[in-house]
Formats: C-alpha cells, structure tokens, sequence
C-alpha cells in the first residue's frame, strides 16, 4: 500500500473516531437535560455505530491491502519479464564486454593524457629554442619549403630592415631585398646542404661583413628541404683588426728600414774612407747617432703603446702638480724652439693644482704635444702653451696651440691612427706617427682623460687635453 494511501486512511479513521465520540458527547448532554439519571444507555446507542465504523474500516483496510499485493505482483512480473534469463548466457557476456569497453576507455583515457603531457612538453620545448633563438646577438633567419619567413630576430630585422608580423609568415623576397643573400638561401635549399660563407653588406657605418651559417631543414629525407636555417655572424672588427695587424707590420717594417737603410750607407762610407777629413767623418757620425736615436724612439714608442694596449705597462698615480710638469718640459724644448725660430709662450696658472697622474707618462704627453707642434711650426711663428682650471666639473685642460701649417678635415679624422703621418708633412720634419698615438694612450686609456684636436689648414691646430683633478 502506498504511502498516499496510508495517509488518506488514518484520515477517515480519526474522522470517523471523532463522529463517534460527538455524537456520544450530544446523546449524554440530551439525557441529562431529559432528567434521565442511567446514562448506561447513551453507550448502548452509540456502541453500534462504534462497531459499524470499526468493522467498515477492517473492510477498507483488508481491501486495500489486497490491491497493493496485487499491484507489487503487477510489477514484479513486470520486471521479471525484462530480466534477462541467467540460463540464457546473455548477462555474463554483456557484462565481459562491457568491462573490455571500460578498460579500453580508461587506456585511451591514460594515452590522451600521455598524449597531453608530451605535447605540452614539446610546446615549452618549442617556446625555449624561440627564446634562445631571439636572445642570440647574431642575426637569426629560418625560412619555410615555400620560401616564406617563419622566424627572425631582431638583429636580423635591423640588418635587413624588415618587421616580422607576429600573426604571420611573410614571404622571402619582401624581407629580404638582397639578391645575393637570397641566392644564398636558395642553393642551400634546393641542395638539401650546410654551407658556410662570406657575405658583405654596405650601411650607414659602412661596409659591413659577415660570416652566413646555413643549413636545410629536413625531415629524416635527405633529398627534400623545409627550409634553411640562417645565422649572420659579424666579423667586420676582425677583418678591420687583421687589416690593422698587416699596415703595422707594414708600417713598423717601413719606419725601421729607413733609418737602418741610413746607418748602413754611412757605415759603408766610413769603411770605404771617402770620408777623408775629420769634419766630413764628423758630420757622417752625427747623421748616424740621428738614426740611431730615431730607430731607438720608434722601438720604445712601439713598445709602450703594445704595453698599454696588453695593459701589462706599470703606473704609478700619485698627486702631481701639472704645471710644474709643463714648465719642465719648455725648459728641455727651449733650446729646439730657439733653433727653429719659433717663440715659446707659456700661459700658465699661478696655483699649481694637482691631478692625480703618472708624473713620467704625463711628461712624455706634454713633450711629444709641444715637439708635435714645434716641428710643424715654421720659422717665427709661436707655439703657446695654456693651463686652464674649470674647479665647478673638477677638471684642469692643458692645451697646444701652435701657428703650424694646420690639418685638413681627412686629416683631423685620422691624425691619432698609427703611423700616419700628414701628406705633405714629411718634407717638414721627420717621424714615425707615433707620437700622438701614445699621447691618446697615456691621456684616455691609463688616466681616464680626454684628448682632441682642433685646426684649421693654412692657420695652426691646438691641442688638448683635460685630467679631472685630484681630491
């Protein structure tokens, strides 16, 4: 019996139940009223209506017990008819199967997982190499099978001027506008192969070289490319330093035979006697001792500057007063000055503020700047020699300046390489272009100054430096 039932009959039992007990209530009240005293007979009038309720409710009960048995066997036969037989087989096999089907979804449950795993893994993989692709200096360049930009850094963009879209490939020919690059990229390509070579490329700074590594991209098959991968490594310093390392040689072998080429001549003179007199023997050994004393400056100025360059020269910084150092060096270089003609002025500061310096090296700075300007000053001009102290930035400039035959603007540019010497010069004075080479090594790499030039051609230069001054 459901539960709805239930419900409805405990209903109609209490209802009947509360009849009842009113209509004994109204039955006693009106007996009482009539006078009667045996209230006995109140119960015997409502004794068969309790027993006719009661026995009516047995009825419905029993009835309604009967209907629920008959609806649970209903349903049970119901579902016995959907049950599958266990002499049939049916149930064991369905089962089997259906534990075979649940394992198969779990292993491909477990390999789609694997699956994800590894292609997360092979993503960071792929998200590391791009990182460390595009964090490497050297221009970076990978194309596709169908010719078409699929990576480039940044050093390869501003080599070639092109802007990788980051929502495409772009093709080949509008990156790179190069017909020698592009043939490179193309022969590695279609030749399936690595190859190195040597690329050169003109800009702003000039002309600019390149060591090109490439090499075809491949999937196992050695006769089929999907594309090349490109690395641009400059090597424009190398080949300048090379260049440099061969006009020095150059250069240091020229400088040397000429005056040995001297030495020897008048040696040969001597030991074949066509010097016959003392004076013409004389003038033979002061033209020697001359070569001599030049082959033995060009060695020891070749010597400091490769020291200062290794940076194996000793210094000893300690407080040096500049201008008793500049006085110095005009009293050794007043009798040059003298012969030459040329009057000497010093224009010097009467405090004598210190800079913290090597006194020797500053010394030799000095007096190879003021030889500089006496041997291309010509006869009555004036070389003027001006201490300068700025105490606000704390620095302390000493400047040349002479009345000289001045520089061209090629030659301002070039003046401080080694060994060269102004055209035109040489008919003036001899030397080895040297000596302001050293200049800028003593002022700029061991005392942390600041050398330069100015001049004007036909009118004179001036030359400065300045040293920060000393605590």
């Amino acid at each position: 019996m459901t539960i709805t039932v239930k419900r409805w009959f405990l209903s109609l039992l209490v209802l009947i139940t509360v009849v009842v007990v009113v209509s004994y209530l109204v039955v006693t009240v009106g007996m009482r009223s009539a006078g009667v005293k045996n209230q006995q007979g109140g119960w015997l009038l409502i004794a068969p209506m309790l027993v006719a309720s009661i026995s009516v409710t047995h009825i419905i009960w029993n009835r309604l017990n009967r209907c629920s048995r008959k609806q649970l066997e209903s349903t049970d036969s119901d579902v016995e008819g959907l049950m599958v037989p266990q002499e049939e087989g049916f149930e064991p096999v369905l089962n089997q199967s259906l534990l075979s089907t649940r394992d198969k979804v779990e292993a491909l449950a477990g390999e789609r997982k694997e699956l994800e795993i590894q292609n997360r893994l092979v993503e960071n993989r792929h998200h590391h190499l791009e990182a460390a692709l595009l964090s490497i200096p050297e221009a970076v360049i990978i194309t596709n099978s169908a010719e078409r930009v699929v990576l480039a850094n940044s050093p390869a963009e501003k080599m070639f001027g092109f802007s990788l879209a980051a929502d495409g490939h772009k093709p080949l020919p509008e990156c790179i506008r190069d017909e020698e690059f592009l043939r490179l990229l193309r022969q590695v390509q279609q030749s399936v192969s690595h190859k190195v070579a040597e690329y050169s490329k003109s800009n702003e700074r000039g002309e600019r070289w390149y060591d090109v590594i490439l090499s075809a991209v491949t999937n196992g098959k050695k006769d089929e490319s999907n594309g090349v991968v490109a690395i641009c490594h400059e090597v424009t310093k190398q080949r300048e330093a090379a260049r440099m390392k061969t006009d020095f040689v150059s250069n240091v072998s020229h400088e040397l035979r000429t005056p040995l080429a001297s030495i020897k001549a008048y040696l040969e003179m001597l030991i074949d006697g066509e010097a016959e007199d003392e004076q013409t023997r004389q003038k033979f050994y002061e033209v020697i001792q001359d070569e001599a004393n030049r082959l033995s400056n060009l060695v020891d100025n070749i010597l400091n500057i490769s020291r200062i360059e290794a940076g194996v020269v000793k210094v000893s910084k300690q407080p040096v007063a500049l201008a008793a150092v500049i006085k110095e060096v005009l009293e050794v270089a007043g009798g040059q000055a003298e012969a030459s003609g040329i009057k000497l002025i010093d224009e010097l500061t009467p405090v004598f503020f210190h800079v913290r310096a090597d006194k020797e090296m500053i010394r030799q700075a000095v007096f190879n700047l003021v030889s500089n300007a006496l041997k291309y000053t010509p006869e009555g001009g004036t070389v003027t020699v001006r201490l300068t102290v700025d105490e606000a930035s704390g620095q302390v400039t000493t400047e040349v300046a002479d009345t000289g035959v001045g520089l061209s603007p090629e030659d301002l540019t070039r003046v401080f390489e080694k060994f060269y010497r102004v055209s035109g010069s040489t008919k003036m004075s001899k030397g080895t272009g040297l000596g302001l080479v050293l200049v800028k090594e003593i002022i700029e790499t061991i005392h942390g100054g600041r050398l330069s030039v100015s001049s004007t051609l036909g009118e004179g230069s001036t030359f400065s430096f300045s040293l920060p001054l000393a605590e």
